[in-house]
């Protein structure tokens, strides 16, 4: 249940994308990574889409992404291969690397969010 929480937690903060500042840390990443593989199918191969397949608590998220992102596909490619193929690296510091990646990819996170006006959990408002 704290696992579910978190992550409507997390997908509530992606619909602010537009508003995202360095202070946000990798909030993104997530609710990217299911889109990410919801519109390329190709990357639940990588190592995080792999993590998101086996996740019984995330999949029923990847499943709305999917239902929605086939009736208004997202043209985040670049953003989703560069995400998508990261590696640790201990010397690097990965808050400003991914705070430049987010920075780099803020159209595409933006044209996201839109396609999730509500959230991942809704792809129509709440009634």
């Amino acid at each position: 249940m704290r696992r579910h929480k978190i992550t409507i937690a997390l997908c509530a903060l992606f619909v602010s994308a537009p508003g995202w500042s360095s202070e946000d840390d990798d909030l993104w990443i997530l609710p990217t990574v299911i889109a990410c593989v919801a519109q390329y199918p190709e990357l639940s191969n990588t190592r995080l889409g792999t993590s998101l397949v086996n996740s019984p608590k995330l999949q029923q998220h990847l499943d709305r992404a999917k239902a929605v992102l086939v009736s208004k596909p997202w043209q985040g490619r670049a953003l989703c291969d560069e995400l998508m193929h990261v590696k640790r690296d201990p010397q690097r510091d990965d808050q400003t690397y991914f705070n430049n990646m987010r920075d780099r990819h803020l159209d595409a996170l933006k044209a996201l969010a839109e396609r999730f006006p509500y959230g991942w959990s809704f792809s129509h408002p709440p009634q």
